[in-house]
């Protein structure tokens, strides 16, 4: 391992193991990248935060409830994570691209709408197509083209 000063850890110099994969750590660890560095070192998993992407219900500024997937066990969760606020209709790469109460989806972020409400949240002439059907969540999208 190594020794080094990571400022979103420790405001301390702190030893960590080396690593290829975050199984290469122990359970409450992570093998992440260092930036700058050529290698990966098993730090700390961040706190876990689930939260629920109707009611965007995240406490820390800055952070939104996002659909992300368990690199480990490839399982989908909602987390509270920082939001990247690329605003709604505008082109995004990554699940926490989007502000607070849109997901990226085919690379634009698109309103989130309740799959159980009557009046769903989308606009006039859209429709709320299931998407997380765990927390009756969809999204907005336009009428089918018509042939």
């Amino acid at each position: 391992g190594t020794c080094v000063q990571l400022a979103q850890i420790s405001e301390e110099d702190m030893c960590y193991a080396y690593c290829n994969v975050p199984g290469d750590c122990a359970d409450t660890h992570t093998c992440a990248g260092v930036q700058g560095a050529p290698f990966k070192l098993c730090v700390p998993k961040p706190e876990e935060v689930t939260c629920n992407l109707l009611n965007q219900d995240c406490a820390k500024e800055g952070q939104a409830c996002f659909l992300l997937q368990d690199q480990a066990s490839g399982e989908n969760k909602t987390l509270c994570v920082d939001s990247m606020g690329v605003e709604p209709g505008q082109p995004c790469q990554y699940a926490n691209a989007c502000t607070a109460g849109y997901l990226c989806i085919n690379n634009a972020c698109t309103k989130i709408c309740d799959t159980s409400a009557e009046a769903s949240g989308c606009a006039e002439g859209e429709n709320c197509q299931s998407f997380y059907a765990a927390q009756n969540v969809g999204v907005c999208v336009g009428p089918a083209p018509t042939q």
